[in-house]
């Protein structure tokens, strides 16, 4: 699949998804596709292309729609969609291995600890430090 025909993918399953929460929301808030069209200047028939993910929602009518249904933004962005792409940023420990690995100065030193690292990712070395593992450090 090339990368023009991912992105559509991409895009459209996240606008549908965006559009099902909007929609679910809406009936929560007891609002037909009118009143909440009307609250936000559009037509109903406009919000229900939103709804179905006809028609992508630009960032100022996605607040106007959170706020007229009084939720924080991140709510129309909930569900295993949104999870399944949303940035992973690293955490302290990763920040802190690659500020010390960026330190090393020696290649085959790099090298070998990147080799140790893909082992232990591929093998799914997780166990805490324990006694089994201490008596291996001595």
């Amino acid at each position: 699949m090339n990368s023009t025909k991912q992105h559509t993918t991409w895009t459209a399953k996240h606008n549908a998804a965006l559009g099902q929460n909007i929609r679910k929301h809406r009936t929560i808030s007891g609002l037909s596709q009118t009143a909440l069209g009307e609250a936000i200047g559009i037509t109903f028939q406009q919000l229900q292309k939103y709804e179905k993910g006809v028609n992508r929602i630009t960032a100022a009518r996605l607040y106007q729609i959170a706020l007229v249904l009084e939720l924080d933004l991140d709510n129309l962005f909930r569900g295993d969609v949104f999870r399944e792409s949303a940035i992973k940023y690293p955490s302290e420990s990763m920040l802190e291995m690659t500020r010390a690995f960026e330190q090393i100065q020696g290649k085959k030193v790099r090298i070998s600890l990147l080799r140790l690292i893909r082992s232990a990712a591929l093998a799914k070395l997780s166990a805490p430090l324990g006694a089994n593992t201490q008596s291996v450090l001595r």
